[in-house]
C-alpha cells in the first residue's frame, strides 16, 4: 500500500512567517488556538494571516465545539486539530 507523504508546518504567527513558509513544499499550514501556547496566533494575527492557497489547520486544545465550528468557518480552515 501506498501512502503519499503530507507535511504540515504549524504555529504560524504573522503573515510574513505565512509567507516564507508557503514558498516551501509543504502541504499544510498550522495555526494554534490555545492560549497557553507560545505559537498561539490569537488576537495578534496580522491582515492576510489565514489568505493562503494551501489547505489549513486549526489546531486547538480542550476548546468549545461552537467556538472550533465558528473559527473554521470564519477563516477556512480545511481541518481542524
Amino acid at each position: 500500500m501506498h501512502r503519499n507523504l503530507k507535511i504540515k508546518v504549524c504555529g504560524l504567527r504573522s503573515t510574513h512567517n505565512r509567507e516564507a513558509v508557503e514558498k516551501l513544499a509543504v502541504d499544510l499550514l498550522g495555526f494554534i488556538f490555545y492560549p497557553h501556547s507560545k505559537r498561539f496566533v490569537g488576537n495578534i494575527t496580522g491582515p492576510g494571516i489565514f489568505n493562503t492557497a494551501k489547505n489549513k489547520v486549526a489546531v486547538f486544545v480542550d476548546e468549545n465545539m461552537f467556538e472550533i465550528i465558528g473559527l473554521a468557518k470564519n477563516f477556512g480552515f480545511s481541518y481542524v486539530q
